[in-house]
Order: C-alpha cells, then structure tokens, then sequence
C-alpha cells in the first residue's frame, strides 16, 4: 500500500514497470526519493539553498589542507554534498533524516560530510555531521553509529576542520 500511494502521490503511470519493477525496493526508494525532492521544492527556496550549499562545498574542496580527505586515505574518501537535493537522496538511501539538514547546511550552522569507501565512491557508506570544531552525528544506513576506522578517519578531519577554524567552537 505504500509503494502504491507514493505512486498516486506522485502521479506516475501506474503501467507494468512501476506496478512491477525488476527491482521493487529500489523502486519504491526511487519514487520516495521524487516524493521528498518535490516537497522540498514547493516548500520554496530550494535554489537559493542549492546556491549556498554549492558555495560551502566548492570552498571545502578548494582548501588545500583538505585534500587528502578529498582523494582519500586509508579506504575512505570525503564528499561533500552540493544540492539540498543530493543531501535528500543520501537520506532516503542510508534511510535516515539527512534531507531535513538542507537549511542548516545552507546557513552554514552545520557541515555534512558523505564518508565513502574508496572502492565504490558513489555509493552512500556514511553521513557526518561537524558542528562547533566536532563530529556531533556519524552514522552508517538506518542510523547505526559509526565505528572504527571510520570514526577515526571522521576526527581527523574534524580536527583539521577546528585548526583551520572552521565552524569551531
């Protein structure tokens, strides 16, 4: 019944590729991932937010001092997402609330950081949250907390975030 309301919701054809896709939850994430884009769209602002999110990640990137997280070490590499769109898919696949951090993101009260594996770039592995010179949130799929390398590898950029005085307390 979920899958078929989110269909309704969002209008989509309701033919055999939605009615039965090769791959239903991927599908069903698909059409949820529309949904929450649209209604982050009608709630307005979304380019101006788009805008500022751009600007906070292509000034990250262009920061020398951050570039080993940027091209990875030890299995992990740092991305930072550029759309308040990005940030909805990223929520939607690790399900989780990352969607709902667009405006906070936008207003530069909080950085998210997408930590993935180096062996499969693109694909979502864990969100961070630095806020206030450190991790406040780090979290794999469904919110499970973060451990090991991964925590490691999240406070050494956190610490290197609070001695260029980024978002530092």
């Amino acid at each position: 019944r979920f899958y078929y309301g989110l269909l309704e919701d969002m209008n989509v054809n309701h033919d055999e590729t939605y009615l039965y896709p090769a791959d239903f939850r991927k599908s069903e994430q698909d059409i949820e991932t529309e949904r929450r884009i649209l209604n982050a769209r009608n709630k307005g602002g979304i380019s101006e937010k788009n805008e500022l999110i751009k600007k906070i990640a292509q000034g990250l990137y262009n920061m020398p001092d951050l570039k080993e997280f940027f091209s990875g070490s030890n299995g992990l590499v740092v991305y930072v997402p550029e759309s308040s769109e990005e940030l909805i898919r990223e929520g939607v696949r690790l399900h989780n609330c990352l969607g709902t951090y667009t405006d906070r993101f936008a207003s530069g009260d909080t950085l998210i950081f997408f930590i993935r594996r180096m062996e499969d770039p693109t694909a979502p592995y864990v969100a961070m949250e630095y806020r206030n010179g450190r991790v406040v949130q780090c979290r794999f799929d469904h919110n499970v907390s973060a451990t090991g390398k991964v925590v490691d590898f999240a406070e050494a950029l956190a610490r290197k975030l609070a001695a260029m005085n980024i978002l530092a307390a």
